[in-house]
């Protein structure tokens, strides 16, 4: 743990700060088991596997589940977000990462002015984020087609340390590092997006 902290780094410790930066200090919530939060049935049409075949057979053969499979997309996408989420604040920087291929809009913004505040005070993100994202909401129908992702995002292991001394910055012991984290998405093109990425103050 770092002993101390310069003052310009005192900022980041700040309680807005902290329910924002890389989620180290926001609501809090486990992720990456494929269980959801808070126990809600999951709402992904769940359909049979694609098979292909050829020539024709005695079985019908069945047809993809279009909701199924943007969903997987979907989830795909959101993984990916995180990634270069990661890759990102891993260097206080989105150069050289994909951030804002998978991110837009608000989670885009957000995810830039956390960049900035960490590259000033002199800090960066190590460590990994576990999630377990469940789709709760999509509509295919729309002309742009949109999502909603509960997810229970796990930062624990998402350590904020010094850039230099890789010291880790010691944030307060109340907060919560496991929370709910309500995303919206848009499919564009051949891709899912992330318009924002909502954490809740309630654990998961």
């Amino acid at each position: 743990m770092a002993e101390a902290v310069r003052p310009k780094r005192n900022a980041l410790r700040t309680r807005n700060q902290q329910n924002r930066l890389i989620g180290l200090v926001a609501a809090s919530c486990a992720v990456l088991s494929l269980t959801a939060c808070g126990g809600e049935k999951d709402d992904e049409a769940k359909g049979p596997t694609p098979q292909n075949s050829s020539s024709a057979s005695t079985s019908q053969t069945p047809t993809a589940d279009p909701k199924e499979a943007a969903s997987r997309a979907l989830l795909a996408d959101y993984q990916r977000y995180w990634d270069e989420k990661e890759k990102a604040y891993a260097q206080a920087s989105p150069d050289g990462s994909k951030l804002d291929k998978y991110a837009v809009g608000t989670a885009l913004a957000s995810a830039k002015q956390d960049l900035k505040a960490m590259k000033s005070a002199g800090q960066v993100a190590q460590g990994k984020v576990t999630l377990s994202p469940k789709v709760r909401a999509m509509d295919l129908d729309r002309k742009v087609a949109s999502a909603t992702v509960r997810d229970c995002v796990d930062v624990s292991s998402w350590k904020l340390v010094d850039a230099d001394t890789r010291e880790e910055i010691q944030l307060p012991a109340e907060r919560l590092t496991r929370y709910v984290s309500v995303v919206k998405a848009e499919r564009w093109g051949d891709r899912w997006v992330v318009l924002s990425a909502t954490p809740e103050n309630s654990k998961c």
